[in-house]
């Protein structure tokens, strides 16, 4: 079995170009736009499904003091997903699924960007299951969402590679005796 993260795996991210497209809309600085959006309690909230898109963005705008719609924030909260996925990452994905490889996904994502891959890339709605922090209502590296996937995998702990670019989450699956390795350049 092999579990692959999405962001910085199979598909790239950059964080620091929402804060750049919403400076237009505020007075606050980029790197307190930066702050709030993706480095506060706030956002880790939304990453675990505990706060919904409408509020999450009603309380961005408030403290942002945003002059946009929801609308426009979801648009422009989207483009952190880059759109040319990791071509390597995917094709080995692909041979694994060819052999009968069991293939999961794992990752710290909030709905938005959640439901807008799915709609996006079909890769990524062929895996056997996915345990997303939004639904499992726990982020890595915090153990409940690995146990989230260990009770959906078919395979034991010692059977499963995982595939993540954050060495802190890599730490986390090898002490459950998972399989890992750390994929740090996306090509």
């Amino acid at each position: 079995m092999v579990i692959f993260d999405i962001g910085g795996v199979l598909v790239p991210f950059n964080e620091s170009q929402i804060s750049a497209r919403l400076k237009k809309f505020t007075s606050i600085s980029e790197t307190e736009i930066f702050y709030q959006i993706f480095r506060s309690p706030l956002h880790y909230d939304f990453l675990q499904g505990k706060v919904q898109p409408v509020s999450f963005f009603n309380q961005i705008r408030s403290v942002l003091k945003l002059n946009l719609e929801f609308d426009q924030f979801k648009k422009v909260y989207r483009e952190v997903w880059l759109n040319q996925p990791n071509r390597q990452c995917i094709e080995f994905m692909e041979s694994c699924q060819k052999k009968a490889i069991t293939v999961g996904l794992m990752s710290n994502i909030d709905i938005i960007g959640l439901e807008y891959l799915l709609s996006r890339f079909a890769f990524l709605n062929q895996c056997t299951f996915g345990v997303y922090s939004c639904y499992a209502r726990s982020i890595k590296p915090q153990p409940e969402i690995y146990r989230q996937v260990e009770q959906r995998s078919p395979a034991n702990a010692g059977q499963m590679l995982f595939i993540d670019d954050s060495f802190e989450n890599i730490k986390a699956a090898h002490i459950r005796g998972w399989q890992t390795y750390h994929y740090q350049k996306y090509i």
